[in-house]
């Protein structure tokens, strides 16, 4: 709580330190957590901290003791208790027995061994499969690629040194359906719809006409 102003400085309210038990009084950085103040200094704050600490960790050290403590007991009365069971019961039946446990629980584990090894190699062998099956897709695809890329090359590369093939750039004509070098975009009937039509076929209606070839 805040301090009023006018208060002399021996009037002001002490508290009694946890740590090293002198007594401090207000101050005024406490002026909002007085209340809470504990410890007069950051020190004896620090060893208060250390002490509650050595606190706890001795008290977790007891703890696991008792539990280890009851677990001894615990243990021995089960051995007790397996001594009164097993008393009129031969030793040699008791080693035959136990050596018979033994070897049936070695033998599950070859089982279960061979079992998960077989179950392995048979996921590698499937997953090298689909990686085969994969590769061998990507190179199709990507020999297809190359195959058409090169075929582009060899045909721009023909009609550039004019050895293209006789049906290289030359289009169907809309009224013969024949395939001409010179073609005249047109309207050839009252629909006035354009068509790619032969020199020979133009007519009447072909007042606008563009030359293609």
């Amino acid at each position: 709580s805040t301090m009023p102003n006018g208060v002399q400085k021996e009037n002001l309210p002490t508290k009694i330190c946890v740590s090293c038990n002198r007594p401090f009084t207000w101050r005024k950085k406490w002026e909002r957590c007085w209340e809470e103040v504990t410890t007069c200094s950051k020190s004896c704050n620090r060893q208060r901290r250390s002490q509650n600490a050595n606190v706890l960790s001795r008290t977790k050290v007891e703890a696991a003791e008792q539990k280890a403590f009851i677990d001894i007991e615990e243990e021995n009365s089960l051995s007790k208790e397996l001594a009164e069971s097993t008393n009129g019961i031969n030793e040699a039946d008791i080693s035959e027995e136990v050596l018979k446990l033994l070897q049936l629980d070695l033998e599950c584990t070859i089982s279960v061994d061979s079992d998960s090894e077989d179950e392995a190699k048979k996921d590698n062998t499937r997953n090298d499969k689909q990686l085969l099956h994969k590769n061998s897709e990507q190179f199709d695809e990507k020999a297809l690629r190359k195959q058409r890329r090169k075929e582009v090359k060899t045909e721009r590369r023909r009609k550039r040194e004019g050895n293209a093939g006789a049906n290289v750039g030359r289009k169907l004509c809309t009224v013969c359906s024949k395939q001409s070098d010179s073609l005249v975009r047109c309207m050839i009937d009252e629909s006035r719809d354009w068509n790619m039509v032969s020199l020979k076929f133009r007519t009447p209606f072909n007042f606008k006409h563009k030359l293609v070839g």
